[in-house]
């Protein structure tokens, strides 16, 4: 009886600790998401024009502002560039091997599939 009851506390125990282990990781990725990845391409329209209102900018320094963060988002773009090459190549080379295991009927789903995550990505893409 003893055995039994410290069995089902130690599975409890392990339990509980996964759970918490998968909501801090949940909740440290999207901190994660939105501390770095949000911010790869400089700030939103809505956060200039809080930074143009919380300082009360003038019309020359709203433009200078303006300058000042298209040249670093160009700058940031520079930058990822290569690795955003890189990683449509590996997408691709996934996607073929991938393709290399359908069968001819799973390969219009699977077509369908990525057309679906590319039209999700550059949405997501397209809204930032």
């Amino acid at each position: 009886m003893r055995l039994t009851k410290t069995k089902s506390e130690a599975g409890f125990l392990v339990l509980f600790v996964f759970v918490l282990g998968v909501l801090v990781g949940g909740l440290g990725n999207h901190v994660w998401g939105q501390r770095v990845w949000g911010m790869r391409n400089g700030p939103a329209r809505h956060d200039m024009r809080e930074f143009t209102q919380r300082l009360d900018l003038t019309p020359a320094q709203q433009e200078q502002a303006k300058a000042i963060v298209e040249d670093t988002s160009s700058q940031w773009r520079e930058l990822y560039a290569p690795v955003d090459r890189k990683r449509d190549e590996i997408r691709a080379q996934s996607r073929a091997r991938l393709r290399a295991l359908m069968t001819p009927e799973q390969l219009p789903k699977f077509d369908q599939f990525t057309k679906e995550l590319d039209a999700q990505r550059e949405q997501q893409k397209n809204s930032r």
